[in-house]
């Protein structure tokens, strides 16, 4: 039942018009709830002791589950059932960031007219964001061979922060259209979450400091070299390419890409009933973990076109990274960072009430 501000039941009055009948829409939402909507008509002398409304609970992540592909084509995964979260299959593509880029080059997706809670969630991104997105000429987002510079190679010369806004940005733009609703939100995966894509169960340590290095195999098996297109590392065409030391790739080694390779172009990696791609190559990945509790560092997983030293392709590597203190400026990304996204549930922060207060009574006691 309705209730009045007072908590007492009070229904609800409506002004009707001159005519004797009124026509309205109920609207009824709740977060973690899909909005309900229906259409009604009323005549003064009608009463609706109740009405009753079943509202259907949010809820992207049963499992099993098929692939979910979103507004940008991306394709999203389950990846175990005590992650309430779908990931992407690949790293963020140039042709994703680019939409990201185009749209904050223009103007932000606008919140429907009338809806109270799209409008909030832009006021926020606003709040967040304003004055920091300054991308680089898109000639900065190139790489050094022209040639991997694709829109479906994985986007490069972000920060972890660029990584962040592209995620803010989607949240937001998906909500407009109604492809997700206000209790899901894009982000960086954690690196406990990164850890669960490739297996790693059950590491030791707080921080991602505390388990950098410390669990053993490569990010396909135990054997050096990895099998024949195992992933996108630092090997024999970087060598031609470059001109770099013979010693810096991995001897016997050829994937066939100097520098960055379109997305899912090798081997995936078995997650749950699907396959993730690129989470060992191509390029590191930033997560949304910072490196230890002093804040300085933060963090990518994963290894790039240019790894090549066995303590570099463990998948239980972490790679620390200053955090920027003036903007990009004094921050390397070079072509080895970039991401991947997952879709995830907003965390619901439940106050506690006074049980008394709250109208509940007194325990039972037996």
């Amino acid at each position: 039942p309705l209730k009045g501000v007072d908590g007492e039941n009070r229904g609800v009055r409506v002004q009707l018009n001159p005519k004797g009948q009124g026509e309205l829409k109920l609207i009824v939402e709740l977060p973690m709830f899909r909005r309900y909507e229906q259409p009604l008509n009323l005549r003064t002398d009608q009463v609706l002791d109740e009405m009753v409304v079943t509202l259907q609970r949010e809820n992207l992540f049963d499992y099993p589950r098929e692939p979910l592909e979103n507004s940008l084509a991306m394709q999203l995964i389950p990846v175990r059932a005590d992650l309430e979260l779908l990931a992407s299959i690949w790293e963020t593509r140039q042709s994703d960031y680019d939409a990201f880029t185009r749209s904050m080059g223009t103007k932000l997706p606008q919140p429907r007219k009338n809806d109270k809670r799209a409008g909030a969630d832009y006021a926020r991104f606003i709040n967040q964001w304003a004055g920091k997105f300054n991308p680089p000429p898109q000639s900065e987002f190139a790489q050094e061979n022209p040639q991997s510079h694709g829109p479906d190679h994985p986007v490069v010369n972000v920060t972890r922060e660029d990584a962040e806004l592209f995620c803010s940005w989607l949240t937001l733009h998906e909500r407009k259209e109604g492809e997700i609703g206000a209790g899901h939100e894009y982000r960086l995966p954690t690196d406990e979450e990164w850890s669960a894509f490739v297996g790693l169960d059950g590491e030791v340590g707080s921080w991602p400091m505390d388990k950098h290095g410390r669990a053993e195999g490569f990010f396909w098996g135990e054997e050096m070299p990895p099998p024949d297109r195992s992933g996108n590392f630092a090997d024999l065409s970087l060598v031609s390419a470059d001109s770099v030391e013979a010693g810096n790739h991995i001897a016997g080694y050829d994937d066939g890409a100097s520098h960055t390779s379109p997305v899912g172009s090798y081997a995936g990696r078995p997650v749950g009933t699907h396959m993730m791609y690129d989470l060992g190559g191509n390029v590191l990945e930033w997560v949304a973990s910072d490196y230890s509790p002093f804040g300085e560092y933060d963090v990518a997983r994963g290894a790039c076109w240019k790894s090549f030293a066995d303590n570099h392709l463990k998948a239980s590597v972490r790679r620390p990274v200053r955090k920027p203190s003036q903007g990009r400026g004094n921050l390397d990304v070079s072509g080895l960072y970039g991401f991947r996204v997952v879709l995830a549930k907003v965390p619901v922060i439940v106050e506690k009430e006074d049980e008394t207060e709250a109208g509940l009574g007194e325990p039972n006691e037996e």
